[in-house]
């Protein structure tokens, strides 16, 4: 998944953004004809359930609501194919660290756009690091690598040691292994994350117009069923909140690829979301890391937690990530993954990181230029959602609340309200299927996971009985995976 491993001979501008429209998942994660052939090797070895990888960029890539109907039907096709194998299908909707211009894969270029991201100069503020921008960045090795390149073209060839990605040899830069992860801990990850569980309480101000087709609701149904007026028009457009935005088309986009596998009869379930990630969420102090924060004893004060926090390579705080995003220098820990680390707990040096005129949020335009925090203004969310501002007497970067994203309980406040709404969504979807009674033979499974252990230390949410229970419908429950 990481990386954009380019197996599709199409899809030779997949990491040119200006192409996202016309590019294609098709053929992945193989090409239909050698189908019969996966399957019946996976059925010899004694496999009769299988994860089956699907990411919302596959489906909805080219646009809000532009779903890639050639791409739903390759995988119809081809899980039809793992049914006469007797192989059941459990559809995993997989990301990692948000997306493949953030180190990983998932969600579509147009969500980083949407809130105001320049994808391109994420890499020299530090904020996201990927294979394809892996040598414009501020760390000791890729500074070292443009010391010492004979490339005077500037450009960086990047390889995973393997020869694997764009050069190798000896005036290739090595990408380390297992960095990607860092991602999660980076401004553009982290902010994604955060908008999209908690943006209603955390950039109250970021509202998007919502289009004629589109309620906002998250329920799998277009605005055109229920926001008209007596006269068959539709009524003027409303704004919903970022979060709210995000999620309903991360929902219709699953309920799209449920609609295209409605009948199979070796769809076992669906899960919510592959390792999700609380972004800033419940983070207890802006300026010291991504240290959880928990109740302190007999008050509502925070105090830092285990910090569950992966440092390799450059680790900006989250407070300096958010001013390297601004284009403002900063001294940032560098890490190596040895004795430094795991023993004495400190980073092996600081490192003068400067963006160079490069800032990761796109120019603001005229009015938008008003500091409400609302969806459209450019500049960094946070800054303008009153988290940090520069002082005006002594022009440097101010933390205001510190503990502006401190005491949340991502599963219980953020993560199963949401897991309720989309397994409302793919219940019905599933259920209006058909009302023969081979339909109740065959449930729907909703999986749910919290973030991995490694990198946060919220507890898993009780799920009551109405939310366990398969119901009348054969809907099926959720399920802790």
């Amino acid at each position: 998944n990481n990386n954009n491993n380019n197996n599709n001979n199409n899809n030779n501008n997949e990491n040119d953004h200006s192409t996202q429209s016309s590019i294609t998942f098709v053929n992945r994660p193989f090409p239909l004809t050698t189908a019969p052939l996966h399957f019946a090797r996976l059925r010899a070895c004694g496999f009769t359930l299988i994860r089956f990888i699907v990411t919302w960029e596959a489906i909805e890539h080219a646009g809000p609501d532009q779903y890639d109907i050639e791409y739903l039907t390759y995988v119809r096709s081809t899980l039809e194919v793992a049914a006469e194998y007797d192989i059941r299908v459990y559809l995993d909707p997989h990301q990692d660290v948000w997306s493949r211009w953030t180190g990983g894969d998932g969600a579509p270029l147009w969500t980083l756009e949407m809130v105001g991201f320049d994808v391109e100069s994420l890499r020299e503020c530090e904020a996201a690091i990927t294979m394809e921008s892996y040598g414009r960045g501020n760390s000791s090795a890729e500074r070292g690598w443009r010391r010492s390149s004979s490339n005077d073209g500037g450009v960086v060839v990047v390889s995973d040691g393997n020869g694997n990605g764009s050069g190798s040899g000896s005036d290739a830069i090595g990408f380390p292994k297992m960095i990607w992860p860092t991602n999660y801990f980076k401004l553009a990850c982290a902010t994604m994350f955060t908008l999209f569980w908690a943006g209603e309480r955390f950039a109250p101000h970021f509202m998007v117009d919502v289009n004629d087709g589109d309620d906002g609701d998250g329920d799998g149904e277009d605005v055109d069923d229920k926001n008209s007026s007596n006269d068959g028009s539709s009524k003027s457009n409303k704004q919903v909140n970022i979060q709210t935005y995000l999620q309903t088309h991360y929902t219709n986009a699953m309920a799209e690829l449920l609609k295209h596998l409605i009948g199979l009869p070796n769809i076992v379930g669906i899960g919510t979301m592959n390792e999700p990630s609380p972004g800033y969420i419940n983070v207890a102090d802006l300026s010291k890391g991504f240290g959880q924060s928990s109740p302190a004893a007999g008050g509502t004060s925070t105090t830092t937690g285990a910090t569950k926090e992966l440092k390799y390579g450059l680790a900006p705080t989250p407070f300096q990530g958010m001013c390297l995003g601004e284009g403002i220098q900063q001294n940032v820990g560098e890490w190596s993954n040895g004795l430094m680390q795991h023993l004495l707990g400190r980073a092996d040096r600081k490192v003068r990181v400067d963006p160079k005129g490069k800032r990761a949020w796109k120019e603001c335009s005229g009015s938008d230029n008003n500091g409400d925090g609302g969806g459209g203004a450019g500049g960094c969310i946070w800054k303008r959602a009153g988290v940090w501002r520069m002082n005006p007497n002594t022009n440097t970067p101010e933390l205001l609340f510190p503990r502006y994203f401190a005491n949340v309980d991502f599963g219980v406040e953020c993560y199963l309200p949401f897991a309720r709404r989309y397994a409302a969504t793919m219940r019905r979807i599933w259920n209006s299927s058909s009302s023969s009674s081979s339909s109740k033979k065959n449930p729907l499974l909703m999986f749910v996971e919290l973030p991995p252990l490694e990198f946060s230390s919220t507890p898993f949410p009780k799920i009551s009985s109405s939310d366990s229970i398969d119901d009348d419908d054969g809907g099926g429950g959720l399920s802790n995976a």
